[in-house]
């Protein structure tokens, strides 16, 4: 967590992580349902 936002870094299976870059103002708990939606697609994308 910083200044002008925060970031969250997860695993995005074996060989791959998933990065994401929001302001302070982004809503916590939908983005958190958004990485969690948006990974498994990634996953089954990269699988």
């Amino acid at each position: 967590e910083g200044n002008q936002g925060f970031s969250i870094l997860t695993s995005c299976g074996e060989d791959a992580v998933f990065l994401v870059l929001a302001t302070k103002e982004a809503k916590q708990g939908v983005l958190m349902l958004e990485i969690k939606r948006t990974l498994s697609e990634l996953k089954s994308a990269l699988s």
